[in-house]
């Protein structure tokens, strides 16, 4: 299915993505993705939505292309939203297609094994922001997270006794007022310094940090 991003949080060129996962050894022969650890189930990714007020799966990720194809045809709405690579829906018209998506297969009993990528709106951003978190493989991502999102993020792995990876590989903590990551050969350091010169997500979050009224330091 081609999509338009229709989610905000995914429409970005450049960006670095957050995992929630169970992969808690560093991995010395694969990546940490590929490692044999115990998956996040997708019944646990459905009771954990289910359960968070914050948290609203994206049924519009759910549906078949025939059931988006007859969703545009039937909607006028959606009228001249196709586009060469396939569609290509405004901010209007995806919020649109989420609740037709939703009246359709929001009392649906899911399969597993048809949902390559399942996503869940997370609605309670203190700033109103629109984010997302999307289950694929055994894990919980998303992308270029602010401070607030990646708070969030721990909270969410703590509740499913995971831990959140950054896709290096990195560990991420909370201490405190601060937020730190690992690596073997560093050690625990500061979210800012482990990821300082980054040309992408870095530059954004260094500056949030920066502007943040709590300062860092490294844990010996």
């Amino acid at each position: 299915m081609a999509w338009s991003e229709p989610k905000s949080c995914w429409g970005m060129a450049v960006s670095y993505e957050f995992h929630i996962t169970r992969a808690d050894r560093w991995p010395e022969n694969v990546h940490w993705s590929e490692s044999q650890c115990e998956v996040i189930g997708f019944n646990e990714w459905e009771n954990l939505v289910k359960a968070d007020p914050e948290l609203a799966i994206d049924y519009s990720d759910r549906l078949t292309i025939d059931e988006l194809e007859r969703l545009v045809d039937g909607t006028p709405e959606l009228a001249e939203c196709r586009s060469e690579v396939g569609f290509r829906f405004s901010k209007q018209q995806a919020r649109r297609l989420k609740e037709l998506a939703e009246d359709l297969k929001g009392d649906a009993a899911p399969d597993p094994e048809a949902i390559e990528s399942d996503t869940a709106e997370w609605v309670g951003h203190p700033n109103g922001e629109e984010r997302c978190f999307w289950f694929e493989h055994g894990s919980i991502s998303t992308k270029n997270p602010d401070l607030a999102t990646l708070d969030k993020m721990l909270q969410i792995a703590g509740s499913l006794n995971a831990c959140v990876r950054g896709d290096d590989g990195e560990l991420c903590r909370r201490y405190g007022q601060r937020f730190e990551c690992f690596e073997p050969e560093r050690g625990w350091c500061p979210l800012e310094e482990f990821h300082r010169g980054r040309p992408d997500w870095g530059q954004d979050i260094l500056r949030e940090i920066a502007q943040s009224p709590f300062g860092t330091r490294c844990v010996p």
